[in-house]
């Protein structure tokens, strides 16, 4: 099934850098206050969606009594502080990042992280203006993808990495292919639309979609 892909995207959350477990944690912290869980249904809904549609699936599915601006500005709160602590995988082949998040948000991520930033040729966050709609459409991708120079031939030479069953809908919009890590906390029924399925980014053989092998340290 080898495909030969001159581009190379990567979604980075959980992936190269653990900020899923940060999340969660923050998430639960907020909800602690009110008597109620973070739940997998919950966190499903919510991976991969932009910031305020994120806070309001969890506002709506826990019923407590917080707007989704002022959820939002809670969690992001927590995370700036746990962010720069957030540990990363080192991948040595040209990238480019796609992701939700906000400028911000990301900034704080990658503040002690100079070297993994350096890996990638660019990068495209969900307040780029060009980017109308956020995951499941296929915008941020397509954007990123149109940013390579020279950029890909066609979108079927796009190779994307995500592990939020949203992220994946919207590249598999945008025509791309799709290795999913997910979360061990989501259902299997829902990972069917990714060509690939892996438990770890580190099972991943670059050479079968025509790129070169790479090793984890």
């Amino acid at each position: 099934m080898a495909t030969h892909h001159t581009s190379f995207l990567i979604w980075i959350y959980g992936l190269l850098l653990d900020t899923e477990s940060i999340y969660t944690e923050c998430m639960q912290s907020i909800l602690d206050r009110y008597g109620k869980v973070y739940t997998r249904e919950s966190k499903i809904k919510a991976m991969g969606r932009p910031r305020l549609e994120a806070a309001q699936v969890v506002v709506d599915d826990a019923g407590i009594p917080l707007t989704a601006e002022e959820f939002s500005k809670e969690l992001y709160s927590l995370l700036f502080e746990r962010f720069p602590t957030a540990r990363y995988m080192y991948m040595p082949v040209p990238l480019a990042l796609a992701t939700s998040s906000h400028t911000a948000a990301f900034e704080s991520k990658m503040s002690q992280k100079p070297e993994l930033l350096s890996c990638f040729s660019h990068t495209v966050c969900g307040d780029n203006p060009e980017v109308k709609n956020g995951k499941p459409s296929p915008d941020i991708f397509l954007v990123a993808a149109s940013k390579f120079d020279p950029p890909p031939l066609s979108m079927d030479k796009v190779l994307v990495f995500e592990d939020a069953p949203n992220g994946v809908v919207g590249a598999k919009a945008a025509g791309m292919n799709v290795v999913m890590v997910p979360d061990k906390m989501i259902d299997p029924e829902l990972t069917k639309e990714a060509d690939v399925v892996l438990e770890s980014l580190t099972s991943i053989r670059l050479e079968d979609w025509g790129l070169p092998a790479i090793s984890f340290d």
